[in-house]
């Protein structure tokens, strides 16, 4: 986050998903070039406008959105995403909170084969 300007700058880190959630559609943040460590070279980064106390940002791993109920079905990006659009006007940790029921509710509450990471962040 630059401070000064507002504005949020990615950079690759791996399997984490940027979204900035503004008033309208998440907007998909992407960064540039290989993930940190990956090269030399210094990483490049996007950057998209930050509107603070409105916009939320959020990064979660595929371990979210590829997890599996006992048939079999990923739980899938939109409903994550529609889940936190909902909550949006919530405080971060109450999103969190209702993504993780959501999850558990679709899993059955079986045990995860990969890391189920979330970040919410208001500004």
């Amino acid at each position: 986050m630059d401070q000064p300007t507002f504005r949020f700058c990615p950079t690759c880190g791996g399997s984490l998903d940027t979204r900035l959630l503004k008033a309208g559609d998440p907007q998909r943040l992407v960064a540039q070039g290989p993930p940190l460590g990956m090269s030399d070279e210094a990483p490049g980064a996007g950057d998209a406008p930050w509107k603070s106390g409105e916009d939320l940002l959020v990064l979660f791993t595929d371990g979210i959105v590829d997890a599996r109920n006992a048939a079999g079905d990923r739980l899938g990006e939109e409903k994550v995403l529609r889940s936190i659009g909902r909550s949006r006007s919530k405080e971060p940790d109450a999103i969190l909170r209702s993504v993780f029921e959501m999850l558990r509710k679709h899993t059955g509450g079986a045990p995860s084969a990969d890391d189920l990471t979330l970040l919410v962040m208001r500004g």
